[in-house]
């Protein structure tokens, strides 16, 4: 039987990782780019933890019985990193990258190919920018597209930005573009991943739903543009995410608390290359606001430079 010193001394030595931890995350606030991946980390070892020291305390109450020392509950704060708040960080991140040979989707299953209809992309964003204008508002008729000129350096936009004409694409580039085809649905709920495919709609759920909807990548290259827009007002903080071999973040963009538009202007980011032969799919992420219910739809578009 495992004496109740060492259990209270596994206790402690526990509970001091979990303050060191805890102190950590609130000392940084919200993780810088390059921290998302440490900060997702942070959070699974604190559920950790925390699982760990509930089933200490139950064991030493157990050895000790009338006799049980009351141990501290483990914070609140971190008592709140659940799943769906470590998933949600993690979409936050929001660098997606993708490749050359790539279908477009609509609002439906039916495809084409990415860079033979941007006309038509750009026609229904003027329709959608439209519809969506408050009555007697008279907003514009299609959002301006981003200077191309000087954007080294500049941040994400939040706002929606229709993608190129074909004419407009750097030499040699490819345009992408798509949609989830479906509702992204309550990602704080469950605590899962999105994962949407390039070529055709539906919205996978989960680890599980990755391989169905990856495609591999038939060049090398690196994706130098992106935008995406949701289909209506959201009351979460998205992040949507080109996805490499199933968890290797490349380009993409997120969106804040009511904004429905968020873009990456030209070359504005030095993203890591996708190589042929890669396994290429979106991810969406929801940094775990239970008020987001998830009934949205995503369309997104990038410009993917070969080597």
């Amino acid at each position: 039987m495992t004496d109740a010193g060492d259990l209270q001394k596994r206790y402690e030595k526990l509970q001091a990782e979990h303050d060191q931890i805890d102190a950590r995350i609130k000392q940084e606030g919200s993780p810088a780019p390059d921290r998302i991946a440490h900060r997702v980390g942070d959070f699974e070892r604190l559920n950790e933890l925390d699982e760990e020291m509930s089933a200490l305390r139950k064991e030493l109450s157990s050895a000790l019985g009338d006799a049980a020392v009351p141990l501290p509950e483990v914070a609140e704060a971190a008592r709140g990193c659940s799943p769906a708040l470590i998933a949600a960080i993690a979409g936050i991140a929001a660098m997606v990258a993708l490749g050359a040979f790539v279908l477009t989707s609509g609002d439906d299953d039916d495809a084409t190919t990415a860079s033979s209809t941007p006309e038509a992309a750009e026609e229904e964003a003027e329709e959608e920018a439209e519809e969506e204008a408050p009555d007697g508002g008279g907003g514009p008729a299609a959002p301006e597209r981003a200077s191309q000129e000087g954007a080294t350096g500049e941040p994400p936009e939040a706002k929606f930005v229709a993608p190129p004409a074909e004419s407009a694409l750097p030499p040699k580039a490819i345009l992408f573009q798509g949609a989830s085809g479906g509702t992204i649905g309550c990602i704080a709920c469950d605590g899962q991943f999105r994962h949407l495919a390039i070529g055709k709609g539906g919205v996978t759920v989960g680890p599980g739903g990755i391989a169905e909807q990856q495609i591999p990548w038939e060049s090398t290259g690196r994706i130098v543009e992106f935008g995406a827009k949701l289909s209506g007002s959201n009351q979460g903080r998205y992040g949507l995410n080109v996805m490499v071999n199933g968890d290797q973040y490349r380009q993409g963009c997120a969106f804040e608390i009511g904004q429905t538009g968020c873009h990456v202007p030209l070359n504005s980011v030095n993203d890591l290359p996708i190589s042929k032969g890669d396994l290429v799919h979106l991810q969406v992420g929801e940094a775990g606001n239970f008020a987001e219910k998830g009934d949205l739809s995503v369309t997104w578009w990038f410009v993917f430079q070969p080597a």
